[in-house]
């Protein structure tokens, strides 16, 4: 796509065109995704997926909830977004990292995916003020572990 100037810009504003995610600014994120790990636990002789999740809170604010969507890559590098949204509810102060542990559910993760990919939807604040995804999908992590 070709840079037309803020002209086209405005135009598109003014005609009602949606413009793309990257003429679009960034979101700034509360949440900076460190690090995100699946593997499987297999205690007690059972295997069990485990996400990890290593964030860090990059705000001026405690975090008191952060809501996570994870997508399992299949077999050819595709997204499947896990059925439910994973949740951390504590505290984290400002500048402080926490890492935290998830257990999935087997038949919701292929064990032949290619990688996972960990987005930041929403975080409550401990002051009750709230941030969401603006639909950007920004605030992100992927690991994708097929060869290049």
């Amino acid at each position: 796509m070709r840079d037309c100037g803020i002209s086209t810009l405005l135009l598109a504003c003014a005609a009602g065109i949606g413009l793309s995610p990257a003429a679009q600014a960034q979101q700034k994120c509360p949440v900076l995704i460190q690090h995100i790990s699946l593997a499987y636990n297999h205690a007690g002789g059972i295997s069990t997926p485990q996400l990890q999740v290593k964030f860090a809170d990059i705000a001026d604010r405690d975090l008191a909830k952060v809501t996570f969507q994870l997508s399992v890559l299949d077999a050819s590098g595709y997204p499947h977004v896990y059925p439910e949204d994973l949740e951390f509810r504590g505290l984290v102060p400002p500048k402080k990292s926490k890492l935290y542990s998830w257990d999935l559910d087997a038949s919701s993760v292929d064990i032949h995916r290619t990688g996972e990919t960990v987005l930041l939807k929403s975080v409550a604040f401990a002051n009750g003020s709230r941030w969401t995804d603006d639909g950007s999908e920004t605030c992100s992590l992927t690991f994708d572990f097929r060869a290049r």
